[in-house]
């Protein structure tokens, strides 16, 4: 045939046949006498074991389907295809006795005629001779009987002069992607448990797109009681230390002076003290200035502060540097008198000295002070108190009742009143030690006669108003409004004075130690605490909230309270601990009686943290505990372990027993590493309180920690390949699955996770389907109920929305061959997403691109509307385009992946050959009884 004469030949979608040239029939008698060199020798040997007429059945099933044309049939239908081979397979299955099992492998060569005639060899005519084996198998019995093994073969050639093409096909749905005949948005299908509920959101809301970032909510409700069972000990410090909220130790407080930011403390023999309290939970010693005698009290005025310095009696201190205080000047007199409080009012000093009664010093030359005058009072002057138009100085005059002395003569005070023994004013059985005034009533702290009120209207015969007796002994006393402020040796007393004649309670702050000085700023006390008690130095106490033991107790309360806990199965009990640890409550159900217990709690001693948890876990060891409850101890603390147990070998032991133990340090002066170290080795977690409010948030934070872990659930949705995840939000990214475990989630009620994904236009996921539904199939809830068994449940609701894509393909759907040197392929290059796409390219190539395929042409394409689009009317683009070669021709649309679109039928191929092509196939088949 000339090359004239192939002119006008038409390329065809499929066009297959059988027609034997002589260069076939040269190839045909190679092979079959190859195939008997090769085969010839074993096959009689091994390939009919057994019985003859088993081989003689399956050998003549497979010739009837050869000569029958099924095996070539198949070849043409669908290509050298596992389809084909499943099909062949399937037949053979029809015929081959049932008794029979068998396998069957297949080979395809492509005949090179030009080398066939060359060489007359098998290897010259099919020189791909190692091309890929296809096969249909099952097991093989063992042992195997009667095994048969035998050959087909036959061959397959192309119409003269044809371009041939071979359908494209789509890939299988991935499981999270459906129609909406599936699912309906928030529909129930299927739940084993009707009291959980789930939710889903989508953001943003459908219609989505391919490129964008998705976010999924998915949101569960489960009722009370769907979980296990806990056994919590609450475990709190009630050391001496829980008695305040700021403490700075020193040698032996008397007297204290409140200047915001600064606190100034008579010490004792130390002198006078300057403490920074801008902080009052962590008061700072700023500096110390030794005076000669023993400190006793403290008043300040400006940038002085004036020290009654007991038998060196007074001192001016210079304070206008709080780090470095400096002597200013003294007043000393000596003799029997000591001086233990003094006030300032304008230029003079008044100074309660003892025994000497009042002493009235000019301070106008604050280096050089005088004495201006002296009122000898009859009992022993302890406390001071002057009037704002400095005419009547009030005196604390010890066993000697309350002195009105009038100072309007500063070098001759004189007796304006006394309240002491007589009828209308009888005090005798106090000790009078400190005094002050507020309008027309004074207010004594009286010993162990606790708070007087004396009406003093009239200075010259003043009036016993009212007595409020404290549990202890007052030792001193300071006015706020209507609350007068009592420094107890048992406690600080908040007294409402509001109706003079009726004082009552506001607030007991109870303590230790002894209390002897008290100035009040804003909402704290600061107290000067004397070694009496066995600590000595300044204490704050917060007015507002209590000291750290009443907030501890609020917030205990509030832990108890919390609406989580079920009495039906929960249990709960309570040891508190100082120097030594108590079980105060065992674990029962009686929550009420947890609660009444805390509030019992009282303070004092050291901090015995071990003994403390050992006392719990015993408790939790032991016959009250719940055999299907997990284990919990909340400890408490505010200082350092000083006595009893190790606290970490407790913690060990409590581990050993399967404990968690939460830790709680509350306030500046715990230790942390003490108690970080306890929640390590348990499990459990370390919290940091700084205040009340802090407290209760940490007291409800570990309450829920406790829920979760009990709950023990986690949601699980799995992400098909492909997909972009952008966040997970405290998930695992896990084998293609998300699993949320509740344990790591803060909201509880209900619980909720969220993920954000992203479906890249590249991937083949984006042109799958036009619908997507979220979560994915497959996604379930793991929950332990209140049973303790755990229970999966099938996520019932599910969000459906409308899924865009851009999705480009490419069609050679025909080709002509015009001469051997030239060819023409129609093209077809479609938009079939429903997002418009941008120009591109179609490149063209001999053999596969993804297989160093040889570029020959390029066309450009314009931009293409989305096809699914009711309103595009340009989604294709079809041309024709020359190329200057036979073979198999490719196309490739969008080839450098400018366009984010779906890779799926971006290529397409078709033989173009004026010789018709012949392949050459072996069917090889294994039958054996079963």
């Amino acid at each position: 045939m000339g090359e004239s004469a192939l002119h006008g030949f038409t390329c065809t979608k499929s066009s297959r046949g059988l027609a034997f040239s002589v260069d076939v029939l040269l190839a045909l008698v190679l092979v079959v006498s190859v195939l008997v060199f090769v085969s010839a020798p074993k096959p009689l040997e091994s390939a009919y074991q057994g019985n003859l007429q088993t081989a003689g059945e399956v050998d003549s099933v497979f010739s009837t389907l050869n000569a029958g044309g099924l095996l070539a049939s198949q070849v043409d239908a669908n290509a050298f295809t596992q389809l084909a081979l499943d099909n062949i397979y399937a037949q053979a299955r029809t015929l081959i006795p049932s008794g029979l099992d068998f396998n069957l492998g297949m080979r395809e060569y492509l005949l090179d005629v030009n080398a066939c005639r060359q060489f007359q060899t098998f290897s010259g005519c099919f020189p791909d001779a190692n091309s890929s084996l296809l096969t249909k198998t099952v097991s093989l019995a063992s042992p195997v009987k009667d095994l048969v093994h035998g050959k087909k073969f036959f061959l397959v050639q192309e119409d003269q002069s044809a371009c041939t093409s071979i359908p494209q096909f789509r890939g299988v749905l991935p499981t999270w992607w459906h129609s909406v005949s599936y699912y309906t948005p928030g529909k129930a299908l299927l739940a084993s448990d009707v009291n959980i509920t789930f939710d889903v959101n989508v953001s943003p809301s459908p219609p989505l797109e391919c490129d964008q970032n998705i976010t999924v909510t998915l949101s569960v409700d489960v009722p009370p009681g769907s979980r296990k069972p806990v056994d919590i000990v609450m475990v709190l410090d009630r050391s001496g230390s829980m008695s305040w909220n700021g403490q700075l130790s020193t040698t032996n407080a008397q007297g204290v002076f409140v200047q915001a930011p600064y606190t100034y403390l008579a010490d004792g023999s130390a002198g006078l003290r300057i403490i920074d309290t801008t902080a009052p939970e962590l008061p700072s010693l700023l500096s110390t200035f030794n005076t000669p005698g023993s400190a006793t009290g403290v008043y300040v005025d400006g940038s002085y502060a004036y020290v009654a310095d007991y038998d060196q009696d007074l001192r001016i201190v210079n304070i206008s540097n709080k780090s470095a205080p400096t002597s200013t000047g003294a007043w000393t007199i000596g003799g029997s008198g000591r001086a233990y409080d003094v006030f300032v009012r304008g230029n003079y000093a008044y100074v309660a000295h003892g025994t000497d009664g009042l002493r009235v010093i000019n301070i106008t030359n604050k280096s050089s002070p005088t004495l201006s005058g002296t009122y000898n009072s009859p009992g022993t002057a302890r406390g001071v108190w002057v009037d704002e138009n400095s005419t009547y100085a009030y005196v604390a005059d010890g066993g000697s009742g309350l002195r009105m002395v009038n100072i309007s003569n500063k070098s001759a005070p004189t007796s304006a009143g006394v309240c002491y023994n007589s009828g209308g004013c009888n005090i005798s059985a106090g000790t009078d030690y400190k005094v002050t005034v507020q309008g027309n009533y004074a207010f004594m702290a009286d010993g162990t006669s606790g708070l007087r009120i004396i009406d003093v209207s009239n200075v010259a015969s003043p009036a016993l108003t009212a007595t409020y007796n404290t549990p202890g002994e007052a030792f001193d006393v300071n006015i706020v409004g209507n609350t007068v402020y009592v420094a107890d040796d048992t406690s600080l007393q908040a007294i409402n004075v509001a109706n003079k004649a009726s004082p009552a309670l506001t607030k007991s702050y109870p303590n230790p130690y002894a209390y002897f000085g008290v100035s009040i700023a804003g909402s704290y006390a600061h107290i000067a605490g004397d070694s009496i008690g066995g600590i000595p130095g300044l204490f704050t106490v917060d007015l507002v909230n209590g000291q750290k033991l009443a907030q501890a107790k609020n917030a205990a309360v509030t832990f108890v309270d919390f609406n989580g806990w079920n009495p039906i199965q929960d249990q709960m009990g309570l040891v508190s601990y100082s120097s030594s640890a108590t079980l105060d409550h065992p674990l029962d159900n009686d929550f009420n009686g947890v609660k009444a217990d805390i509030n019992a709690l009282v303070s004092s001693g050291g901090t015995a943290t071990g003994t403390a948890i050992n006392t719990a876990t015993t408790e939790l060891n032991g016959p009250n505990h719940n055999l299907n409850s997990l284990k919990f101890q909340v400890l408490l603390s505010d200082g350092q372990t000083n006595t009893g147990a190790s606290s970490s070998a407790a913690a060990t032991t409590a581990a050993n027993s399967g404990i968690v133990i939460y830790t709680i340090g509350f306030g500046a002066d715990a230790d942390e590493d003490e108690l970080q170290t306890i929640a390590t080795l348990t499990g459990g977690k370390y919290y940091s309180a700084t205040d009340a409010n802090v407290l209760e948030e940490v007291y409800a934070l570990i309450a829920q920690e406790i829920q979760v872990i009990a709950n023990d659930a986690n949601i699980l949705t799995p992400i098909p390949s492909g997909t972009v995840v952008v966040d997970i939000n405290g998930g695992t990214l896990v084998d293609g699955q998300i699993i949320f475990d509740v344990n790591n989630l803060a909201n509880l009620d209900p619980w909720i996770v969220n993920y954000t994904f992203n479906i890249p236009c590249s991937s083949p996921l984006a042109c799958q389907s036009s619908v997507i539904s979220v979560p994915g199939s497959g996604t379930t809830f793991t929950y332990i109920d209140g049973n303790g068994v755990t229970q999966v449940v099938d996520w019932n609701v599910f969000e459906v929305g409308t899924f865009k894509y851009r999705d480009l393909n490419v069609d050679v759907y025909s080709g002509t061959i015009l001469s051997q040197d030239s060819v023409i392929l129609d093209v077809n290059v479609s938009n079939i997403g429903s997002l418009d796409s941008n120009s591109t390219t179609v490149n063209f190539y001999l053999n596969d691109p993804d297989a160093n395929g040889t570029l020959l042409a390029s066309a450009s394409v314009p931009a293409l509307c989305a096809g699914l689009d009711a309103n595009c009317l340009d989604s294709t683009h079809k041309f024709s385009q020359s190329l200057s070669t036979q073979g198999t021709l490719w196309a490739k649309v969008n080839p450098n992946a400018a366009i984010n679109e779906c890779p799926s039928n971006n290529k397409d191929f078709i033989y173009c050959y004026d010789t018709p092509r012949t392949k050459y196939y072996i069917l090889e088949y294994w039958a054996w009884k079963r």
